[in-house]
C-alpha cells in the first residue's frame, strides 16, 4: 500500500469511508444516535476546504482501491480500522 496525500476530488469517498469507520469502530463505545449524529450522510461543504487545507492521507492498495484510516485522536477512542474504497 502507498500513502498519499487525499486529493479534493475524492471527497464524497473519503467521507463514506469515514462516517463507515466511525460507525464501526466506535459502536462499543457511542450510543447509536451519537454516531448517527456524528457520521451523516450528507457530505459537508467545508469538507473539500478540509482536505486542501490539511494533511490527510490515504492508503492505495492495488487490491482495493482507496482506503483511509481515522485520525490519531479518533484511534486513541474508538479503535481504527482500514476500509476500502468499494465498502
Amino acid at each position: 500500500m502507498t500513502p498519499r496525500l487525499a486529493l479534493p476530488h475524492e471527497a464524497a469517498d473519503l467521507w463514506r469511508i469515514r462516517n463507515l469507520a466511525i460507525r464501526d469502530g466506535c459502536q462499543s463505545v457511542y450510543p447509536p444516535e451519537v454516531i448517527a449524529a456524528w457520521t451523516p450522510d450528507a457530505l459537508p461543504s467545508g469538507y473539500f476546504e478540509a482536505i486542501k487545507g490539511n494533511p490527510f492521507y490515504v492508503l492505495d492498495d492495488p487490491e482495493l482501491g482507496a482506503a483511509t484510516e481515522l485520525s490519531r485522536s479518533q484511534k486513541r477512542q474508538c479503535g481504527s480500522d482500514i476500509y476500502p474504497a468499494s465498502v
